[in-house]
């Protein structure tokens, strides 16, 4: 588990500094009883989910490791809004 999220969590910084353009970005990391979520937020130029790179893993490397740990990942972006990323899952 401890290494999906590790995973997860680099692939979302690499994608931030690569693509993001931002100015700033907020990541939020809490534990709430048997839940863990993490929060990664950036004010960048955001994209268009139904019309990004299909040769590109990246996003799909993310949402198979959250499946992995019986997570759930929610990717929430649009052209000009930043993206905002959520990763939650019950630890043990």
């Amino acid at each position: 588990m401890r290494i999906n999220i590790y995973f997860l969590f680099k692939q979302i910084v690499n994608n931030i500094v690569k693509h993001a353009d931002c100015t700033a970005c907020t990541i939020h990391i809490a534990q709430k009883g048997k839940t863990f979520s993490l929060v990664v937020k950036d004010n960048g130029k955001g994209f268009n989910k139904k019309i990004i790179n299909r040769h590109r893993n990246g996003l799909y490397n993310m949402q198979q490791r959250a499946k992995d740990i019986k997570g759930n990942i929610i990717i929430n972006s649009a052209p000009g809004s930043g993206t905002e990323i959520t990763l939650q899952c019950s630890i043990k």
